[in-house]
C-alpha cells in the first residue's frame, strides 16, 4: 500500500464534538452548485421528469457572497464540500467557486459521478485547489452504466480520466 493510500486510510484524527462545544467556527460546508444531473439513474429519488426542466446553478455571486460571510468565524472550516442533488461539474462556475473556497476551509471536496472529467478539467480542478475527489461509481462498464443511469459511457475515457486524476494530473 503507497503512503498515499495508507494516510487515506488512516484519514484524519476524529474531534470529538463534545470536546469541543459550543463550536466558534462550523466544522463543514456542503453546498449545492447545480441542482441538475447528466444522469437519470434508476435509484435516485431525486430526478424525476418534472424536475428535469428545473436546472438550478448556483452562481458565483451568490457563492461569493457565503464565502465573504465566512470571514466571520475565527479559523477556517475543515471542509467545504460541493455536491448534493445534482452534478456539481455542470457549473461553469465551479472552478472559481473551488479556488475561493481554499481560503476558508482546510479541505475543499467534491462529490461528482465522474463522467464529464477530462484531462482538462482534472486539471483545471487540480488548479483551483480541490484536495479531495469523490467519484459515485455506477456500473463495472458501459452497459451497467447505461443500465442504471442511462447515460452512454464511454468507459475507457472514464477510466483514464480517473487514473489521471489519481495521479495527480501526471500522465
Amino acid at each position: 500500500m503507497s503512503a498515499k493510500e495508507q494516510s487515506w486510510v488512516e484519514y484524519k484524527p476524529r474531534t470529538i464534538l463534545k470536546d469541543v462545544l459550543p463550536l466558534e467556527t462550523p466544522f463543514s460546508l456542503q453546498v449545492e452548485p447545480a441542482r441538475a444531473c447528466n444522469f437519470k439513474c434508476v435509484y435516485c429519488y431525486h430526478y424525476n421528469e418534472r424536475e428535469a426542466d428545473n436546472n438550478k446553478y448556483l452562481s458565483v455571486g451568490s457563492y461569493r457572497s457565503l464565502f465573504e460571510s465566512s470571514w466571520k468565524f475565527k479559523q477556517k472550516l475543515k471542509s467545504v464540500t460541493f455536491g448534493g442533488k445534482g452534478e456539481p461539474l455542470l457549473n461553469k462556475g465551479i472552478f472559481e467557486m473551488i479556488r475561493m473556497t481554499e481560503q476558508i476551509a482546510q479541505e475543499t471536496v467534491l462529490i461528482t459521478n465522474g463522467s464529464l472529467l477530462t484531462q482538462e478539467t482534472v486539471d483545471n480542478l487540480l488548479d483551483s485547489g480541490l484536495t479531495t475527489m469523490r467519484i459515485s461509481l455506477q456500473g463495472l462498464d458501459a452497459d451497467g452504466y447505461y443500465k442504471t443511469c442511462g447515460h452512454k459511457m464511454d468507459f475507457d475515457r472514464f477510466l483514464r480520466s480517473i487514473e489521471y486524476a489519481h495521479a495527480g494530473g501526471e500522465e
